[in-house]
């Protein structure tokens, strides 16, 4: 098995990289089933990522963990404006509302002025899974983020786009097959118990 190349639709040591490190829910997934089907496989390509976890995060590899780092700070950052922000319009809001009371018992003029004031206040709303799907390169890639985050019909649409031609097309297949199992397993779940007689 040569570096960035599927042999007999197993995943090579790059794709292994790459999905120990964005997808590690669908990493010990595969991990799992190539321990029961092909022990060699799995002993000769999989086990090392067990004992040695820092494996991946090295060398010139690392800069997808560098990017995935990059993106939560900038979460994190966003999510601490948003919060921030957000008390300020509360705090920007509820002076409005007494401005509003106040004026509303001398003129009907000014209690339009300060209900205007108050919609006027709209508060940020920013989409991380964009930013963080925009600095992925491939369908794939972005499938298995959707995937690892449990939103499954993003992570089809995305993986529904890997053409034959494409070496993660065996995984994606792999990887909506998995899928189609979920959501049978949870209308499975969903199903209320029937009375027996």
């Amino acid at each position: 098995m040569e570096d960035g190349k599927v042999a007999d639709g197993k995943p090579s040591k790059d794709q292994l990289d790459f999905y120990f490190r964005t997808s590690r829910k669908y990493f010990d997934e595969l991990a799992k089933e190539y321990q029961t089907k092909d022990p060699e496989f799995y002993k000769e390509h999989i086990a090392s990522y067990y004992n040695n976890p820092f494996k991946s995060a090295s060398g010139k590899k690392a800069a997808p963990v560098v990017i995935l780092g990059i993106v939560l700070a900038v979460a994190g950052g966003g999510a601490a404006f948003f919060l921030t922000n957000t008390q300020s319009t509360t705090k920007k809001s509820t002076r409005t509302e007494e401005m509003a009371r106040h004026e509303q018992s001398t003129t009907t003029e000014n209690t339009s002025k300060a209900t205007k004031e108050k919609v006027s206040i709209t508060e940020p709303y920013v989409n991380y899974d964009s930013i963080a799907v925009s600095l992925l390169k491939t369908d794939f890639e972005k499938g298995a983020y959707y995937y690892g985050k449990k939103d499954y019909d993003a992570a089809e649409e995305y993986l529904n786009k890997i053409g034959k031609k494409d070496e993660d097309y065996y995984v994606a297949r792999d990887v909506l097959k998995k899928i189609e199992k979920e959501r049978n397993n949870r209308t499975a779940k969903k199903k209320p118990m029937e009375k027996i007689n």
